[in-house]
């Protein structure tokens, strides 16, 4: 991974590359590829404090130190994980008096919301809540890129990987404290949610509550772990003990781009341009 400040000579001319952001809780992960010819990727990830100011100042504040983070780059993608989100069908996401009746579920919290939809497959969206000020932020900085949710994502590139053979599927994608989950049977996506689980031991609950729920059978469905490769490492075993199939998901050989420092970046940002 690349040392920050990244700085604007990572890359040779931008408008032949491709910038994909993914904002966290805490961090700001970075994944640049060249869109044409060849060209080491520069991936990163920025840590930022949330508590020492507002969220879209601590955002603000990491784009600006990264003078990279600014080029005119040919496309840019922004993904967000916030557990402020619903799983709905296009119709109801697509309507703004349902949407807003259903976000009064979720506490205030620190500042106001703005609501974004994105697709997760051909019959769901994810609506979550965006940070209004990150929202402004990212809007005046990269005006051509509407944010999704990291759902959304993972979702529109293991829809398609679930419909080979005739097995259920739970995909769990690890990425630092965070667990993002997806569960499909024979129809389509059963369950998807993004959830804070520490430790292995966390995790392993987690992923074993929500596949018992969704109606995985721990003798024939199959569980494929994508992300951090150590966190994988130390949660197999315990996963293996109740569930039969539990492997690593295939690294793209698409995304690999010739350089093995693809496989340690963010995995959702590595699958965006396989999404289309």
């Amino acid at each position: 991974m690349a040392k920050a400040p990244l700085t604007k000579d990572l890359v040779d001319d931008a408008s032949l590359w491709r910038l994909s952001l993914l904002i966290g809780d805490g961090s700001v992960d970075v994944l640049a590829h060249k869109i044409v010819g060849d060209a080491p990727i520069v991936s990163a990830r920025l840590p930022f404090d949330p508590a020492a100011s507002s969220t879209a100042a601590a955002v603000e504040e990491v784009i600006y130190a990264n003078p990279l983070l600014l080029a005119p780059f040919g496309k840019t993608d922004i993904v967000v994980r916030t557990r402020r989100f619903f799983i709905l069908p296009p119709e109801v996401a697509g309507d703004p008096d349902a949407v807003e009746s259903l976000c009064e579920i979720f506490p205030p919290g620190d500042g106001q919301f703005t609501p974004c939809v994105s697709a997760l497959d051909s019959r769901n969206a994810v609506v979550f809540l965006l940070d209004k000020g990150v929202a402004n932020f990212l809007a005046r900085t990269y005006d051509s890129s509407a944010p999704r949710h990291v759902l959304s994502a993972l979702g529109q590139y293991f829809t398609h990987k679930s419909r080979l053979g005739n097995s259920s599927k739970m995909y769990v994608n690890l990425d630092g404290a965070s667990l993002d989950i997806l569960v499909y049977d024979n129809i389509g996506l059963v369950a998807a949610n993004t959830i804070e689980a520490p430790t292995a031991e966390n995790a392993a609950y987690f992923i074993l509550a929500i596949g018992r729920t969704a109606g995985l059978d721990p003798q024939t469905s199959e569980l494929m772990i994508a992300g951090d490769s150590d966190r994988r490492s130390s949660l197999t075993p315990m996963l293996r003990r109740f569930i039969n199939y539990v492997m690593p998901a295939i690294f793209p050989s698409a995304a690999y781009h010739g350089d093995p420092n693809a496989l340690k970046a963010s995995f959702p940002l590595v699958i965006l341009p396989l999404c289309e």
